[in-house]
């Protein structure tokens, strides 16, 4: 344990256990995280997508997946698409816009919406 001096007053401050160590970890599981446990002293946070990511989990517009990465203009990325992700256009899920790829101009595909003007005056 490491002590932490505690202001009687402030109950925010609590003393806590010390960060695993490589060698405490169970099974091998420790030996690829590299020199994360080297030093006891470093703030160490571990953590991930953990719980509802809004833009990932939720219904949200192509251009702004958290899932896909969208790029301005004209990209074949952009055809790529999560089951949250709905056309900006047309306002249905991406996988049912009529207009998501195959126009005769490219340019014009739904999959490449945003909020810029251009798109502004399509909306449906």
């Amino acid at each position: 344990r490491q002590r932490v001096e505690v202001d009687e007053e402030d109950s925010d401050v609590e003393v806590v256990d010390a960060p695993a160590r490589k060698d405490d970890l169970a099974g091998d599981s420790g030996k690829d995280l590299g020199s994360q446990f080297e030093n006891d002293d470093e703030l160490q946070i571990v953590g991930g997508n953990i719980g509802t990511v809004a833009l990932r989990d939720l219904p949200h517009p192509r251009h702004c997946c958290g899932t896909f990465k969208f790029l301005e203009g004209n990209h074949a990325e952009n055809e790529r698409y999560c089951d949250q992700c709905y056309c900006y256009v047309c306002d249905v899920k991406a996988a049912e816009c009529t207009m998501w790829i195959g126009s005769a101009l490219p340019e014009r595909n739904h999959c490449h919406a945003s909020t810029s003007v251009a798109w502004e005056g399509l909306k449906r």
